[in-house]
């Protein structure tokens, strides 16, 4: 704790707490300690002595005791800086943060530039994830001393808890918190760890370094000056005048920089990137006016129709979703051949190197706002995380909002100003009831389609004695769910002596571990089946009896030793259907569901679906005489051997993403 060698005590010289000091000092904590309770009944108006005894017994291990003697040294001299500032440290020991904050924040009312007051402040404010204020403590704090290390490491977490807000922008928060970590780096004279290939989009300071940096590949690199001849398409030069930057930055659609290359120790490299980072947050300040504006012109475009005129249907997606990039696309053929008018708005791919377009949120609120659509399609609440601003459209707007899985923002239970023109999908009867509780009561049961122009028998084609499975392995759970060993053993248990798996038992395992139901089923469950299914599966392989041929992709399959041996690869969703043509099964392992596209997707290419089966946990319907089912390494290898008692290819009746289209265009039309 800090000194209080400027405060008086007005009492004269007393040997007695010189001598407690000098006996603290040689160790004998309890015999000082004694000493001090002598000494404070005869000066209990001295607040040099409560501090020094609080200062004892911090080291005694007694942080009650010590904030009682700083409390009552505080009575004596009321705001003093340093009692303060003893105050707020002993709080922050006892993890007591805002009690902590509350005191900095008043050192800075006293003395608005206290550098130690400013450092405590942003740290425990990045602690509570504020990490606005963080932002705003730590650059003053930086504003007075730009070489103080701590401040810019701190800066460099903080810029990245903003990102969590709702509408920030990541990439010039990435590029600022990116700014600091190597502005940390030099003033604590240690060498910046910097990659190649470079991993993010990045400025460089000096254009040569871009050149070569690009030369070898990766992600964009931007550079000052002029552009070179017959550069790359991922090498791009940026105006040297802020305001053309300014321009650039608000109107590209290449990724933004998410790190700077520079040296600080250059006065001109400095100030170079000083300006870029200036250019993207005057840029980002104008990001959000044109989203506001796009987002009222939304809410006021108001769209006609008349019978016999096609609809507008709106479909945005982005590229790092795969998964639902490939439902969004079957849509948007679907209401095509609905005779809708569709506009499929998406990030394009711009190299060979897989560079993708990394548009903001503005991007797709002015082509929606230009489009003035219908219907708007949004997989799984696909643009939630951007802003509530997705939800701003013309009251006479329909939505189709369809949810794959339990996102956050139905997760909260918080109500969701849902509109009587939504249109609101939940795979499993648990969402359904997660989107009742936000108060979407007209929430539908998910109607199970897949993609015909796809998945379907393509003749002439010899059909092999083969099992594909095309999935991901849920590794590592014990890192993502710390202390999870003993519900995984116990898992582990009951699917390898073939028990059935049930609701009620999942909640009981959940009324004794501090883990939900929702993530026992959906993670650890999942996690164990899985796994247990792919080694079952090379067993039976190895067995050679029968011959089976065994095919597994997807990712993370490599980490297992005993399935690595039948993994191909992993594949990309469009990438699903070949893999299907010539097996005459495909295995499914949803282990608590059975409204997956996997099982139409596998019955529309004519091969018969091998399920895992979850029944007693899964929604209807079950497909029970469509599927061949297994509970055991035993009843999977004797699906080797069968046919179900139907064809599978008759789940698909009904069920195209085609029929589900005109069904949605015919609702809108009717309720218009």
């Amino acid at each position: 704790m800090s000194n209080m060698t400027d405060i008086e005590s007005g009492t004269g010289a007393d040997p007695s707490p010189t001598e407690a000091l000098e006996v603290w000092q040689r160790g004998d904590r309890d015999k000082a300690w004694d000493m001090y309770q002598t000494i404070l009944a005869n000066h209990p108006d001295n607040p040099i002595l409560w501090n020094q005894v609080a200062s004892l017994c911090m080291q005694r291990g007694d942080l009650d005791q010590a904030v009682h003697c700083v409390e009552k040294a505080l009575t004596l001299l009321p705001d003093h800086p340093v009692l303060l500032g003893n105050l707020g440290k002993l709080w922050q020991q006892k993890q007591a943060w805002h009690k902590a904050i509350e005191v900095y924040r008043k050192i800075l009312q006293q003395q608005d530039d206290h550098v130690e007051a400013l450092h405590s402040l942003g740290h425990l404010c990045l602690v509570l994830r504020q990490g606005g204020e963080a932002v705003q403590v730590l650059s003053k704090l930086l504003q007075m001393q730009p070489s103080f290390v701590p401040a810019h490491e701190l800066l460099y977490s903080a810029y990245r808890t903003v990102v969590d807000s709702s509408l920030s922008h990541p990439h010039s928060m990435f590029l600022l918190s990116n700014y600091h970590l190597r502005m940390a780096y030099h003033y604590a004279n240690k060498g910046y760890p910097f990659k190649r290939p470079i991993e993010k989009p990045t400025f460089f300071a000096n254009r040569e370094q871009a050149w070569q940096a690009a030369a070898q590949g990766g992600h964009f690199c931007y550079h000052g000056g002029a552009a070179f001849v017959d550069a790359p398409v991922h090498l791009k030069a940026i105006p040297d005048e802020q305001e053309a930057q300014i321009h650039f930055f608000l109107t590209t659609r290449f990724p933004l920089p998410q790190d700077v290359a520079f040296d600080p120790a250059v006065l001109q490299e400095q100030s170079v990137v000083d300006q870029v980072i200036a250019s993207m947050a005057q840029a980002r300040n104008l990001r959000f006016k044109v989203l506001h504006q796009a987002a009222e012109q939304c809410r006021n475009s108001q769209p006609t129709w008349q019978p016999g005129e096609p609809l507008r249907v709106f479909i945005p997606v982005m590229r790092h979703r795969p998964g639902f990039r490939l439902y969004a696309l079957s849509q948007e053929r679907s209401f095509r051949k609905a005779g809708c008018e569709v506009m499929f708005f998406e990030e394009a791919v711009l190299d060979d190197f897989g560079n993708t377009e990394s548009l903001g949120f503005h991007h797709y609120l002015q082509a929606m706002a230009e489009f003035n659509p219908h219907l708007v399609v949004d997989v799984n609440a696909n643009f939630y995380w951007h802003s509530s601003m997705m939800f701003s459209v013309h009251q006479d707007v329909f939505r189709l909002i369809a949810f794959y899985d339990p996102v956050q923002m139905i997760t909260d239970g918080r109500p969701i100003p849902w509109r009587e023109r939504d249109l609101i999908y939940g795979m499993t009867g648990e969402i359904e009831q997660m989107l009742h509780k936000t108060g979407a009561t007209h929430a539908r049961s998910w109607e199970l389609v897949y993609f015909e122009d796809a998945f379907c028998f393509r003749g002439g084609r010899k059909i092999k004695n083969k099992i594909v499975w095309a999935s991901t392995a849920f590794t590592d759970m014990v890192s993502k769910f710390p202390g999870c060993e003993a519900v995984l053993r116990e898992m582990e248990t009951v699917f390898s002596s073939g028990e059935v798996m049930t609701h009620e038992r999942l909640e009981e395992m959940a009324s004794r571990s501090h883990f939900s139901k929702h993530q026992l089923r959906t993670y650890l469950w999942a996690s164990v089946v899985r796994i247990g299914v792919a080694r079952w599966l090379c067993e039976i392989a190895n067995e050679k009896n029968p011959e089976i041929e065994v095919e597994i992709y997807g990712s993370n399959w490599q980490l297992y030793p005993e399935v690595a041996a039948y993994h191909k690869r992993a594949l990309l969703p469009s990438e699903v259907p070949d893999v299907y043509q010539d097996a005459q099964y495909v295995l499914s392992v949803h282990p608590y569901n059975l409204q997956n596209p996997r099982l139409l997707e596998a019955a529309a290419c004519e091969a018969v679906p091998v399920v895992f089966d979850c029944r007693a946990l899964a929604d209807k319907p079950h497909w029970d005489d469509y599927c061949l089912w297994f509970h055991t390494k035993e009843e999977l290898r004797a699906c080797f051997s069968r046919q179900p008692p139907l064809p599978p290819r008759e789940m698909c009746k009904g069920r195209s993403a085609g029929e589900f289209a005109v069904k949605i265009v015919n609702e809108i039309k009717e309720r218009w």
